[in-house]
C-alpha cells in the first residue's frame, strides 16, 4: 500500500503538468539517438484542430524549471497552430553539458529527418503522424527560450540555418556571445520582471536595478530594442508556481495569473 502511495505521489503532479485541453495531443517523444537507444527527450503538445499551420515551435525551459512546468505555454502555441515541442533538459538546467545543443538538433530533425524523432508514450498516438503531416506542409522552426533556456542559444546567432527565428523571453544575456550576432532574434521580457528588466516599471522597486544595464547591452549588441510584456514578470509563463529558484521567485515582480501572461506572450510569437 506504502508503494502504491508513493507511485501516485509521482505520477498524480505528472498528470497535473501536462493537463491541456481535449482539443490538444500531448505526447512524449525521444529524439536522436542510434537505432532508437539513448537520444533526448521532450513533449509534443499539437492541435487537432487549426486553421492556420504556424509550424514548429520548440521551447527550451529556463534553469531548474522541468519541461512539463511549460505545458501552459505549450497549449497556447499549439492551439495558434504551432507543432510545440519542450526540450528536456538534463536535471532541468540547460547549461550542463550536453544540453546546449538539444534545441538545435531537434531542429535539424524537424527540418531533415522527422522520421527520427519517436514516440516514448502517448495519450494519443495520432499525435506524431499529425505532427510529421504538418512538417511536410511548412517547415519553418522557431525556438522560444526562456531565462536560462535562452541564454544559451546564442552562440549559434548567425549560424544556425534550421531555425528560422529565435525569440528570447526574460533573457538578459547570454552565456556565449555568437562571433555574428546578426540573427532572426526577438528580445521579449516582463514589464515586472525584477531579473531581466529590473528598472522596466518605474512604479516597481525591485531588488537590483541597475542590473537593467545588461539587457540594455544585449539589446545593443543584437542591434534592436526589447518588446516589453505588460504585466508580465520572470516567472508567470510557468504554469506550475512551486518550480524554479525559491530566492530569485523571491527577487521578482508581481505577474498577472499564469494564463494571462501566456496569451500575452503567445500573441507577440508568430
Amino acid at each position: 500500500m506504502k508503494q502504491l502511495f508513493m507511485m501516485a505521489m509521482v505520477v498524480v503532479p505528472l498528470l497535473l503538468s501536462l493537463s491541456v485541453s481535449a482539443d490538444v495531443l500531448v505526447s512524449k517523444i525521444k529524439y536522436g539517438g542510434v537505432a532508437g537507444l539513448l537520444g533526448s527527450k521532450g513533449e509534443l503538445y499539437i492541435s487537432k484542430s487549426v486553421e492556420d499551420n504556424k509550424g514548429t515551435a520548440i521551447v527550451s525551459p529556463g534553469g531548474a524549471i522541468p519541461s512539463t512546468a511549460m505545458s501552459g505555454l505549450a497549449e497556447g502555441l499549439a492551439k495558434e497552430g504551432f507543432v510545440v515541442f519542450v526540450v528536456r533538459y538534463p536535471l532541468n538546467l540547460a547549461i550542463i553539458p550536453g544540453g546546449w545543443n538539444k534545441v538545435f538538433s531537434l531542429a535539424k530533425l524537424v527540418k531533415n529527418n522527422p522520421d527520427r524523432i519517436r514516440l516514448d508514450r502517448s495519450e494519443d498516438p495520432s499525435a506524431l503522424a499529425l505532427a510529421t503531416e504538418r512538417f511536410t506542409s511548412n517547415s519553418r522552426v522557431v525556438v522560444v527560450g526562456h531565462s536560462l533556456g535562452g541564454a544559451i542559444l546564442g552562440h549559434r546567432f548567425g549560424m544556425e540555418t534550421d531555425v528560422d527565428q529565435f525569440y528570447l523571453v526574460g533573457v538578459d544575456s547570454l552565456v556565449l556571445p555568437p562571433s555574428n550576432p546578426i540573427a532572426d532574434v526577438t528580445l521579449l521580457v516582463g514589464e515586472n520582471d525584477c531579473l531581466a528588466n529590473p528598472a522596466g516599471n518605474e512604479n516597481l522597486t525591485c531588488p537590483q536595478p541597475a542590473a537593467s544595464d545588461k539587457l540594455l547591452e544585449l539589446a545593443d549588441y543584437l542591434q534592436q530594442d526589447p518588446t516589453i510584456l505588460p504585466g508580465v514578470n520572470h516567472f508567470c509563463i510557468i504554469s506550475d508556481p512551486e518550480v524554479g529558484d525559491a530566492d530569485k521567485r523571491a527577487e521578482d515582480g508581481p505577474g498577472l495569473a499564469s494564463s494571462a501572461c501566456i496569451d500575452i506572450l503567445v500573441s507577440f510569437i508568430d
